[in-house]
């Protein structure tokens, strides 16, 4: 909730830093900070409910994602004006917490006691918490842990099988999550051009979230901007699953695999390989996903350059599990925190870096910077390969430290 406040308290001085109203400034800043006190609030909820972290943090992973998206039906369905901007939003945006910030009109006409809604779910959650923890026993969850089958299934007797089993519900996960992003984000293709197709200010902050790259056509270089986005997902999706390695190793339960016939860098190469696979499918059907939409309204981008596009993005994000991995075999109590910094780092000065007005070199830090913005430009296969390359190094120097060193805890 502290972290909640403060991240209010920065976005409100940025914006009033850039010479905008104060009053918008602190609704958008409020927004933002009660917003993130409902969402702290169904944690905590939910962290009463089941015995491990992984089911209460997919249990609210998942009521944020639910939120987008009855936020975004809403915000579809809404009245809209003449020249495509919306005016109303649909009833669906006022049962989404995320859709409460924006119902508060920061910049328009303000409304305050809207953002009374997020405060007193944030207060009846926490209360609820309190109240459910002395009901359940310590260590454990209000609903309880299912056993597992008698019998294992022949595929866990093999290190990619085993992978598979314990990153299945994540990845599945995480690939069903941006394939409704690309839905949604699809959706907006022509409302962007027929909204602000004229607007020089939104073309300018689209190229340069597309990475500086495109030309005269905002579909597509808004196509691309979210591309990038997908980029940074799929990049999330592979330090959390490859941080299982590490878990894993802590947990002592590496330990005991790694006492068979199974090497250390068959070990590694079985989580990469499954993440890989998770990345690539995960981007494909986001772009395909923001295709689909895209047709559907209207646009004629194309199915197969969207899904092309998402794909594309899939290099940067392995140079970041490259990235992972190599801290994971050098230095495995700051892997976590290197491997999270990595992804703030990248974001920062690849996705961003253009609109900060950051120097080149600067943001060639980022994997991402280097990525062709398609569908805003022709697809290019060397920085593909060239990014490709230094992710198998990265990875092979991990494994090759991992294999170097001792167990720890």
């Amino acid at each position: 909730m502290l972290a909640d406040i403060v991240f209010g308290l920065v976005m409100t001085g940025t914006i009033m830093s850039s010479g905008l109203a104060a009053e918008g400034a602190l609704a958008f800043g409020a927004a933002c900070t009660v917003t993130g006190l409902a969402f702290a609030g169904i944690a905590a909820v939910a962290a009463q409910l089941f015995q491990g972290a992984r089911a209460a943090n997919g249990l609210a992973a998942t009521i944020v994602g639910v939120a987008y998206l009855v936020r975004g039906v809403g915000d579809a369905i809404g009245e809209r004006a003449a020249d495509g901007i919306q005016v109303v939003s649909a009833w669906p945006t006022w049962v989404s917490p995320l859709g409460w910030g924006e119902l508060a009109r920061p910049y328009g006409d303000e409304r305050w006691w809207v953002l009374a809604v997020p405060l007193a779910l944030a207060v009846a959650c926490v209360i609820a918490s309190f109240v459910l923890v002395d009901r359940r026993d310590l260590g454990a969850g209000l609903i309880p842990d299912r056993p597992g089958p008698a019998f294992g299934y022949r595929y866990l007797l093999s290190p990619v099988g085993l992978a598979w089993r314990l990153h299945r519900g994540s990845t599945i996960g995480w690939v069903l999550g941006g394939f409704v992003f690309g839905l949604a984000i699809g959706s907006l293709g022509k409302a962007v051009k027929d909204a602000l197709g004229t607007n020089a200010g939104v073309i300018d902050m689209m190229e340069g979230l597309a990475g500086g790259g495109g030309g005269p056509d905002l579909v597509k270089m808004f196509f691309a901007a979210m591309m990038n986005t997908f980029g940074a997902l799929a990049a999330g999706y592979v330090i959390q699953a490859l941080l299982r390695l590490r878990s894993e190793e802590a947990g002592g339960t590496a330990e005991g695999l790694l006492a068979t016939a199974v090497s250390r860098t068959r070990w590694i190469g079985s989580h990469v390989l499954v993440t890989v696979i998770g990345a690539a499918v995960m981007l494909l059907l986001a772009g395909a996903g923001a295709g689909i939409t895209d047709a559907l309204a209207g646009g004629d981008v194309g199915i197969g350059t969207l899904a092309l596009a998402g794909l594309a993005q899939l290099p940067g994000a392995l140079v970041v599990a490259g990235f992972v991995v190599l801290v994971f075999g050098a230095l495995p109590r700051l892997s976590v925190a290197l491997a999270w910094a990595a992804l703030v780092v990248s974001i920062a000065c690849g996705l961003f870096g253009d609109l900060f007005g950051l120097p080149q070199l600067v943001r060639d830090v980022s994997p991402f910077t280097h990525v062709p913005a398609i569908p805003a430009v022709d697809p290019k296969a060397l920085p593909l390969l060239a990014l490709t390359g230094v992710a198998v190094a990265l990875t092979a120097a991990g494994m090759a430290l991992f294999r170097r060193r001792d167990l720890s805890t």
